[in-house]
């Protein structure tokens, strides 16, 4: 419950008179009454505005009511990093009607490192911090929970003074008062690359890469950046396995090509420097040549009556894209018992995983969908790209 009083000067004072017991916060010219008991709330309501004194009693009915939806509602789409904002959100029963909650209700956030929220909703930001977040509430008593709309954290830069921006976690910008031409603001975004911009040769080179699943859309509203800036990018999970020199590039929308930079390898990334216009920057791996790596079953000996068989998964590279790949199995006479893939194209990368853009699996089926007999078997891959091509074979046992 909220009353508003007005006036330049003053101080505003609320206490219990008999009834249900209840807690009351004031700020400013507001005060918010919480209670976590059923009853008639009584208060008394005091407001000296000097000469002037005025005085409410007021009643406050509190019910139990059961929570039948939550919703939760941003600030605003785009919150400074420099400036307290609030969370608000809206509980309803089963009959649609509106519903105060009590002290059973948590407010968080659903990234870490990126500031605090209280338990109003009252969010207080990292000033260092740059990134895209949600506001989450939960009412632990019926276990009903809320997400809010996305939120973009921005941070407004101004000439004269240095600025070190995160996303909360290991990407860093660094912006010296040097570099910064006049006001401006800056923000981040995270998305994942479409396959145009994942599988590239890369601006003013002959070299084949892959980039990151991972592209930092860094949004800078302001003129041109003079040298001096620097950013680090974290190392990219989705390029673990590939072996390839790694260089972080920003792609370039009047050709449509991404531009690599000097890059230095730290010990939690890539950073490059002197860059003078912010966008969209990634990292990328150079692609080695045709190549089938880490080529494993599991498990092996493996059942077919256990779901889903034998998973097969590698690494494949190529520097010329896309390679075709086919793999059969043959028993130890020679004979083809089953076709798992026949002249499929794929991209560098890790295979047959469950997270991976194909899943193999072989579920001791026969091409003519009889079970296979128990034994030894040989899985056969092969793999051409027009510049090469490559063979590996493998054994897998099949016990019922």
């Amino acid at each position: 419950m909220t009353d508003r009083f007005t006036g330049e000067e003053g101080s505003l004072v609320v206490t219990a008179a008999d009834g249900a017991p209840f807690s009351a916060t004031v700020s400013g010219n507001q005060v918010q009454i919480s209670t976590n008991a059923s009853g008639s709330a009584n208060l008394t309501i005091r407001a000296n505005l000097a000469p002037q004194v005025f005085v409410r009693n007021i009643t406050v009915q509190v019910v139990n009511t059961p929570v039948a939806s939550l919703n939760l509602n941003r600030p605003s789409q785009r919150v400074n990093n420099a400036t307290q904002s609030s969370f608000s959100y809206v509980a309803r029963d089963a009959e649609g009607n509106r519903i105060l909650l009590g002290d059973k209700l948590k407010f968080s956030l659903s990234k870490e490192g990126i500031g605090s929220i209280s338990s109003t909703g009252r969010y207080t930001p990292n000033p260092n911090v740059i990134t895209e977040f949600k506001g989450i509430i939960t009412d632990e008593i019926t276990g009903l929970t809320a997400e809010s709309d996305v939120v973009t954290m921005f941070a407004a830069i101004r000439e004269g003074t240095d600025y070190t921006l995160t996303n909360g976690e290991d990407l860093s910008l660094f912006i010296p008062s040097e570099a910064i031409q006049g006001p401006a603001e800056v923000s981040l975004r995270i998305s994942t690359p479409e396959k145009p911009k994942k599988y590239v040769i890369a601006e003013g080179t002959n070299l084949s890469l892959t980039a990151s699943d991972v592209i930092y859309r860094i949004r800078f509203s302001g003129e041109a950046l003079n040298p001096g800036a620097s950013l680090t990018i974290p190392e990219q999970e989705s390029l673990a396995l590939f072996q390839g020199e790694k260089h972080v590039g920003r792609f370039d929308q009047s050709t449509l090509q991404w531009e690599l930079f000097p890059t230095t390898r730290t010990g939690v990334g890539y950073r490059i420097e002197n860059f003078t216009q912010l966008g969209q920057f990634t990292v990328l791996s150079e692609n080695l040549p045709l190549g089938v790596e880490k080529l494993g079953i599991l498990p092996n000996p493996f059942s077919p009556m256990i779901e889903p068989g034998a998973r097969i998964g590698y690494m494949l590279t190529t520097d010329s894209p896309p390679a075709i790949v086919s793999m059969e199995i043959y028993n130890l006479r020679g004979q083809l018992v089953r076709k798992i893939l026949t002249d499929v194209e794929q991209l560098p990368g890790r295979y047959g995983s469950s997270n991976s853009p194909l899943e193999i699996t072989w579920d001791g089926l026969t091409e003519d969908g009889t079970m296979a007999n128990n034994g030894r078997y040989i899985l056969r891959m092969n793999v051409r790209d027009g510049k090469n091509e490559v063979e590996k074979l493998e054994q897998i046992i099949l016990i019922k």
